[in-house]
């Protein structure tokens, strides 16, 4: 049997994000939640060499994309390990949110794109020409934004709270 043995850089995985959120990985079993991973870091890890101020506009939109794409697939599987990655405010990166602040974050983020996406259903059917519409399919136009405008209204005004943890427990047992 032979054995092969390579010189040079070690192999990295491919597409680029892989090798980041395996890095990522190792540095969360080091540190835990709340590390915070630098852009400089995070370009390194998705072996992006950043442009300067100086470089073409077309360079830094490329160089922008592919970051953007990379930070989208890695959010996206970092949530097989229950990892939440969210922008820092104190430093140019992302931070690894605690379990605890992940409930806010990620309700916050599914939220917004529930409200655009009503907004844009109640959109979609007030820009009908209803003029060339027959009276069955006005009505049903009409029954339609009303219940979008009550689904708009219900996730805008209603807040459920849920009582103490310790109410709870003591309802389940």
């Amino acid at each position: 049997m032979a054995v092969v043995t390579t010189f040079g850089p070690p192999l990295k995985k491919e597409p680029a994000y892989k090798e980041a959120i395996d890095k990522i990985l190792m540095r969360f079993d080091e540190g835990g939640y709340g590390i915070i991973i630098t852009d400089t870091e995070m370009d390194s890890y998705l072996s992006l060499v950043p442009v300067n101020d100086e470089s073409r506009a077309s360079d830094l939109r490329k160089y922008q994309l592919a970051r953007l794409q990379a930070y989208k697939a890695i959010d996206a599987l970092l949530c097989d390990h229950s990892i939440c990655l969210v922008r820092s405010k104190a430093v140019e990166g992302f931070e690894l949110l605690h379990p605890r602040d992940q409930i806010k974050v990620s309700y916050e983020r599914r939220m917004v794109k529930m409200r655009q996406q009503l907004n844009r259903a109640a959109m979609a059917l007030n820009n009908i020409n209803a003029g060339l519409l027959s009276i069955e399919e006005e009505s049903d136009r009409q029954r339609k934004m009303i219940k979008s405008a009550f689904v708009r209204m219900a996730v805008n005004k209603r807040k459920i709270e849920l009582p103490p943890a310790e109410e709870l427990k003591k309802l389940g047992s």
